[in-house]
């Protein structure tokens, strides 16, 4: 076995230059990579709006929670406003929540909202309008904690259509929001 001799003081420089030169490299690319693909996070419930599709646009979805005085139960509401160029047809509302905390897949929960619209306006003649889901959160103590996790939210999915067709399959999805963890009081 050959005898290893020290390394004289070229090949230590030259060794650390090495070194320091795959490190600056590496660097380099990490660098360029997170500076030219943007990396961000974003959670599974985010919206995607402003949306438009082949009959409307939806501007905005601004959602809220609100208690029954009767019957002590928390519903969710959204108030979907159609940008003014939208033509003609119809919207397909959906409410979703997950099953539980461990479950990313939602599961429609209510009533689904079939809404016609002409010339950009909804049969209210505005270019809004709430809907309430028929099915909600027992009572208060469930919405605070729905209120006080990140995990996940209930959501809104709208779908649209021309006017003429009402069957499920004809609904193209179009735009979807968070139902965010604002308690409004009803008007008196």
């Amino acid at each position: 076995m050959a005898k290893k001799t020290p390394s004289s003081l070229i090949e230590k420089i030259s060794m650390a230059a090495a070194v320091l030169l795959l490190v600056a490299v590496a660097s380099f690319f990490i660098s360029y990579f997170y500076k030219s693909y943007e990396v961000t996070s974003e959670a599974s419930y985010a919206d995607n709006l402003p949306a438009t599709g082949k009959f409307a646009g939806i501007e905005s979805i601004v959602t809220h929670w609100q208690e029954d005085p009767i019957t002590k139960k928390v519903f969710p509401y959204a108030t979907i406003a159609l940008e003014p160029d939208s033509t003609s047809g119809s919207l397909r509302a959906l409410f979703g929540k997950n099953k539980d905390l461990n479950d990313l897949d939602q599961t429609v929960i209510g009533d689904p909202h079939t809404l016609q619209f002409s010339q950009g306006k909804f049969n209210n003649g505005t270019n809004t309008i709430t809907i309430k889901c028929s099915q909600g959160l027992s009572d208060l103590a469930e919405y605070l904690g729905y209120k006080d996790q990140e995990l996940y939210r209930w959501t809104i999915r709208v779908s649209e259509s021309s006017k003429d067709q009402q069957s499920s399959s004809a609904f193209s999805a179009l735009a979807h929001a968070p139902i965010e963890p604002k308690l409004v009081e009803k008007d008196s």
